[in-house]
């Protein structure tokens, strides 16, 4: 599907969040761990192939995680909103970011480093196993778009 200005929009559907629904207790542990960023609408947060330094969950706002395709349009695969995960894929496997994410409005990210992330997966594990099972259905839902 193309939109006006020549952008192919395909999003994954259904949205599932990459986080299960965590407790109080869990969700202030995991803010000590968070570094604050806001970002403008419109205003990349990273591009495809770049270094992952931070995951990111989404204190406020929407962010719009996109590629391109074969002929060079650009190729939404999900929009998110608040409490949603994402940049996690890079920094846990030390590889390029794999696509683009962008501010859709106003947003206030709170971003792990690595050794953040792990530590809360790793003293967390309910929460390690729902972010690898989500992490599967995104790359299915992926594979279906390719």
């Amino acid at each position: 599907m193309s939109n006006d200005s020549g952008t192919r929009v395909q999003t994954i559907t259904p949205r599932q969040p990459l986080l299960p629904r965590l407790d109080a207790a869990e969700l202030a542990e995991l803010s000590g761990l968070t570094v604050e960023e806001s970002y403008r609408a419109g205003e990349t947060i990273f591009s495809e192939g770049d270094v992952g330094e931070f995951a990111y969950i989404i204190l406020s706002g929407a962010v719009r995680i996109w590629t391109h395709d074969a002929e060079a349009r650009r190729v939404t695969l999900l929009l998110l909103g608040p409490n949603d995960f994402f940049g996690e894929l890079a920094v846990l496997d030390g590889g390029p970011r794999s696509a683009s994410a962008t501010a859709e409005e106003d947003t206030i990210l709170g971003g792990l480093r690595k050794e953040q992330l792990e530590h809360f997966l790793l003293t967390h594990p309910q929460t390690a196993l729902h972010m690898i099972k989500q992490l599967g259905k995104r790359l299915r839902q992926t594979n279906k778009l390719i």
